[in-house]
């Protein structure tokens, strides 16, 4: 927020960034009774998705940004698990899985091209 860093002009960093959001104004729709569980587990799997690619980003070594990176990758995939429950249970409206779903599948993509590279 405070320091220009190179990194925060990546479309990763922007997208992982959206993402966090989307999450947390998508889990103010559950219900009462799943906020403890669901809605914990849905913003920090965002929250921390972000964060890692954050370290990983302004990582020079390619092995240390790559266990960022990974990790990061794994919490995708349980911000995507979440939402599948979350839509299954009708919990979350289309418009909110569409937003989602719209920084989610081109950060992971992204998040794979840059471990690979």
């Amino acid at each position: 927020m405070f320091l220009e860093l190179a990194y925060k002009n990546l479309d990763l960093y922007t997208l992982s960034k959206k993402l966090v959001f989307a999450c947390y104004e998508a889990s103010q729709t559950i219900p009462e009774e799943e906020k403890t569980k669901l809605t914990q587990q849905l913003r920090t799997a965002a929250l921390s998705a972000y964060l890692n690619i954050v370290r990983g980003l302004f990582r020079k070594s390619k092995k240390k940004r790559n266990k960022f990176l990974k990790e990061a990758k794994r919490y995708l995939q349980e911000v995507d698990a979440t939402l599948e429950v979350l839509m299954e249970l009708k919990y979350v409206r289309k418009e909110q899985l569409d937003e989602i779903e719209n920084s989610l599948v081109p950060c992971y993509n992204l998040l794979k091209k840059l471990m690979k590279g």
